[in-house]
C-alpha cells in the first residue's frame, strides 16, 4: 500500500529514515526495514520495542534504534527528531488510543517528525451511520479494538487542521483481521 501511494504522491519508496509509531511485534517493521536506510521504531511497551528490534535485525542489516512511548506524554518520546522523518507509519493504534484527542496528539507527532514532503501512513477504524459502529470510549478491556473511531471525512479534516494535507485514502471494510479500516497517505507540506 505504501509504495502505491508513494506513487501516486510521486515520493520515493525507499525513505531514508522511517518511524513506526505502535511498533506492536514487528510485523510492519520487518516489512518495511530492507526498503528504508534507517528505521525507528516506538511503542508503550518496552519487551514489543526490543522484540521489534530483534526481529528486525533477523532479517536484514538496516540500523533500528527503539523508544519507549511515555503513555502520559507521549510527545516527549519524539523530542530531538523533529523535521527529520520522511515517512512516520501509524498502523493498529488510533483505535486502540482512548479518544479522539489522543489520538490527533499523535497525528501532531507525525507532523512534528516528519520533513517536508514527507509522508505519515495512518490507519484508523471508521464508522458509519450506525451507532455500533462508533467508538465505546469505556470498559477498555472489552473494547480494545474499538475505542476509538472517526468518520472519514472527519478525520481527514481534522488531520489537515494539524498540518499534514490528507492526500489518498483506501478503504478496507472487511479484512481477516476486522472490519472498517481506512488506510490515509498525509503528507507535510
Amino acid at each position: 500500500m505504501f509504495r502505491t501511494f508513494a506513487k501516486a504522491l510521486g515520493v520515493a519508496p525507499n525513505p531514508k529514515l522511517m518511524i513506526e509509531w505502535g511498533c506492536g511485534g514487528g510485523a510492519n517493521a520487518v516489512a518495511f526495514a530492507p526498503h528504508v536506510g534507517r528505521l525507528l521504531v516506538a511503542d508503550v511497551s518496552a519487551p514489543s520495542v526490543a522484540e521489534t528490534i530483534r526481529q528486525v535485525a533477523a532479517v536484514c542489516s538496516t540500523p533500528v534504534g527503539g523508544i519507549e512511548v511515555d503513555i502520559a506524554s507521549p510527545a516527549t518520546a519524539a523530542a530531538g527528531l523533529e523535521d527529520q522523518c520522511d515517512l512516520f507509519l501509524c498502523v493498529y493504534v488510533l483505535e486502540l488510543v482512548p479518544s479522539q484527542q489522543d489520538a490527533m496528539e499523535i497525528i501532531e507527532i507525525a507532523e512534528r517528525l516528519l520533513v517536508s514532503g514527507g509522508v505519515a501512513l495512518i490507519q484508523v477504524k471508521y464508522h458509519t451511520t450506525s451507532r455500533w459502529t462508533r467508538g465505546r470510549r469505556r470498559n477498555y478491556h472489552r473494547n480494545l479494538a474499538n475505542m476509538t473511531t472517526f468518520g472519514i471525512d472527519e478525520f481527514w479534516t481534522a488531520a489537515t487542521e494539524r498540518g499534514l494535507t490528507a492526500k489518498l485514502v483506501t478503504l478496507v471494510p472487511e479484512n481477516a483481521l476486522d472490519r472498517r479500516y481506512a488506510y490515509l497517505a498525509l503528507q507535510k507540506p
